[in-house]
Formats: structure tokens, sequence, C-alpha cells
């Protein structure tokens, strides 16, 4: 079975100081939030055999932040198409990726990670899906089995199991 890791990027400034969305940087909060995402990935052995990352600065650098504490890194490459994407082109994306790849963690932005979440998802925790019902928060992680494929380019609506949802809030009280 394939799986699937979505983590939307850490916290942003409101502006970069281009104007462009593109640009912003990741706030000091994003920063701690995205350092403590890396350790939670090391400690509970959370690997992806593959990172697709948005070329946006708020993502490179969350990356960047979370990649120091993994033991492991996996390869990692850049999607403009992830910028601003939609559900379709994130699939589209989650499509592209080679069947010799078992894992795949998706680093990107809202609304086209939760929307895409949302959509792929036919069961798991029944609390965890109505906690991720409220969104996809900065530095959120989703984990998902892909059930019945095992190729990515037959990965369809509702052929997903939840097996994990962590949200910052989580990671403060999973490093204590």
């Amino acid at each position: 079975m394939l799986q699937l890791f979505l983590l939307r990027h850490a916290k942003a400034e409101a502006a970069a100081p281009s104007g462009k969305d593109h640009d912003r940087r990741l706030a000091p909060a994003g920063r701690a939030d995205a350092q403590r995402m890396g350790a939670y990935l090391e400690r509970h052995a959370i690997r992806a055999d593959r990172t697709v990352l948005s070329t946006a600065t708020r993502v490179q650098e969350t990356w960047a932040a979370i990649a120091p504490a993994l033991s492991d890194p996996p390869a990692t490459v850049s999607e403009p198409g992830l910028f601003n994407a939609s559900v379709m082109d994130i699939l589209d994306v989650i499509r592209a990726q080679s069947d010799q790849t078992q894992s795949v963690m998706l680093v990107g932005h809202n609304p086209g990670l939760h929307d895409a979440t949302t959509l792929l998802l036919a069961s798991g925790d029944a609390q965890m899906r109505e906690k991720l019902r409220e969104g996809l928060p900065t530095t959120g992680l989703v984990a998902i089995t892909l059930v019945g494929t095992t190729s990515w380019r037959n990965v369809r609506p509702q052929s997903a199991r939840l097996d994990r949802f962590i949200a910052p809030r989580d990671l403060v009280a999973a490093t204590e």
C-alpha cells in the first residue's frame, strides 16, 4: 500500500518585502513549529521515500527547518505546480509519482492540501477526521494510506484511510 503525507507549511509572515505572496518567509513561531515537527517525525520514525515541495519561500524554509532533525532525509524535489495548487493540481502531482516510490510527502499550501485530504479520505479514526474537518493548520501533518492500489496513477477520491493528523498544538504536548 502507498503512504501519503500532506504537510502544510509553517506559520509565515503577513507580507514579504517584495510584496509577492510567493516570497513570504517563516515567522519565528513558524520556524519553531517546523523544528518541533522535524523532531516529531524523527521520534516517531515517520519516513517518506520522497518529498515534493512547493517553490514558495515559506515552504522551502519549513523543510529547511525540518530536515536537520531527520537521521535519513528523503530525496527532495521542488514542484512549481504546488504553489497555490488546486485540489486537481495536487492530485496530478500525486498521480505523477513513480511506482518505485512507496511513500511521498507533499509540502504545500491551503486550501489545496486540506481539500485534497478531504477528497481522498474514505475512512480512519472518527475523532481525527472530525478534528481535521476544522481545517489543516500551519505545520499540520496528515498521514494517509491509499487503500487498494499499488500505483500512484490510480489514486482516486475516497480511496484513503486517515492514519494520523498532527497539529502544532499537538507537537507542544508531544515534546513534553
